[in-house]
């Protein structure tokens, strides 16, 4: 079957803003420029035009960004200009898609998703030979402009601690899952070939990351997906009680997962998360954002370190990507933009006609439960999703 020019520029495109969004060697700011202009330059030739939803956005941003200039009297030019790309470019590249978006993001997190078990499933089989295709991406450091310093063979990251966990292309398996999740959800809802064969791999995929975030997010996903196509009561009771007697057995018998979630709770609840431990788990990083954003809840403290933080400058990285923007933006800007993503998630399952409330509020809550687990609003892709309602508008109408 031939494939148009046309469509594998765009998939090329969409991959870029992907390799942008979390690819050790592209994942950099320096690389947000360059992408605008390809991606402005596509816009124009095309000759498509800015929709209001995105002049809000952008708008409600120079006016936040404008008090936090005055409440800290510092003005961050180039920290500023990167958040602005990362919200241009998640919005360009939906422009340039089109209703294609979804199905190119669902198709190519396919394909990677295959590709990351090529290599994961021999490593965790074959002794050595993850420490054997370290060394081999060692020598591909050379391609990294981003300056990363993480083993990567470009399709496939080789995490130094983590060799049994499947992080895919992307800095760790965690962040890797979100992707692949919901990539899951939206293959749930749209019109697509193959669609049990990409779901079958998907989650295969979920479960070779070990991801605690993505197995919760799995679980409440199938639970919600399959609740509303029973019909009969007493199936419907006995589908609740065999998710929560799944979830518990899963909880109680997979240490990983228990161990992790009750150690973090006892740790946040006896330890100072700023004073006591520069422990990184999630717990940790919300308790900090709380305390970050307390006196600031109006403004938000801005993306740039020196007025991010309300222990000063610091190395710490923070890793939950709801209370992550909420303390960079403030509690109006946190609240507009999810209700855009609401609306933009809405009007996007009405194009497939699954525009049922607890359909889009499913996904909704699935992209919620990522952010749980990752600071994704640091790169464009997510961005994207609340641009949908831009591209998605006359309903879908299935070819015959």
């Amino acid at each position: 079957m031939k494939v148009s020019k046309r469509k594998i520029l765009d998939q090329s495109l969409l991959l870029i803003t992907l390799a942008i969004s979390g690819m050790p060697y592209f994942s950099s700011a320096i690389f947000n420029a360059p992408l605008s202009i390809v991606l402005l330059a596509f816009f124009v030739i095309r000759r498509k035009k800015f929709d209001v939803v995105f002049f809000y956005l952008i708008s409600f941003f120079v006016v936040v960004t404008g008090f936090q200039t005055i409440v800290f009297n510092f003005l961050p030019i180039e920290t500023i200009v990167g958040a602005f790309l990362r919200i241009t470019n998640g919005y360009l590249i939906v422009k340039i898609l089109q209703e294609n978006f979804i199905i190119y993001f669902v198709n190519i997190f396919f394909k990677i998703s295959v590709i990351s078990l090529c290599f994961f499933i021999p490593i965790l089989l074959i002794p050595g030979l993850g420490e054997s295709l370290r060394q081999v991406a060692s020598l591909l450091q050379i391609f990294d402009i981003a300056g990363s310093e993480v083993d990567s063979l470009i399709f496939y990251t080789l995490h130094w601690k983590f060799l049994y966990r499947n992080p895919g292309p992307f800095w760790e398996a965690g962040a890797f899952a979100g992707f692949v999740i919901l990539a899951l959800v939206f293959n749930a809802f749209i019109e697509n070939k193959n669609k049990k064969l990409k779901q079958a791999v998907f989650i295969a995929t979920i479960f070779s990351t070990f991801s605690t975030t993505a197995y919760l997010a799995l679980m409440i996903f199938a639970f919600l997906y399959y609740y509303r196509s029973i019909k009969n009561i007493f199936l419907k009771g006995f589908l609740v009680s065999l998710i929560g007697l799944f979830s518990y057995f899963a909880f109680v018998n997979i240490s990983f997962l228990s161990e992790k979630i009750v150690h973090q709770v006892n740790q946040s609840v006896t330890l100072d998360a700023y004073k006591d431990t520069d422990n990184s788990a999630r717990f940790f990083s919300a308790l900090r954002d709380f305390q970050d954003i307390k006196g600031y809840e109006i403004t938000g403290r801005g993306w740039n370190p020196k007025t991010r933080y309300s222990a000063g400058e610091e190395t710490q990285i923070r890793t939950v990507g709801m209370t992550d923007i909420l303390v960079k933006m403030g509690v109006p800007y946190f609240l507009f933009m999810f209700f855009v993503l609401h609306r933009s998630v809405r009007i996007f399952l009405k194009y497939y006609n699954n525009n049922h409330f607890l359909n889009y509020n499913t996904v909704f809550l699935m992209i919620i439960l990522t952010l749980m687990s990752q600071s994704y609003f640091n790169f464009p892709i997510y961005w994207s999703f609340l641009f949908m309602s831009c591209v998605y508008k006359e309903p879908f109408l299935k070819k015959t």
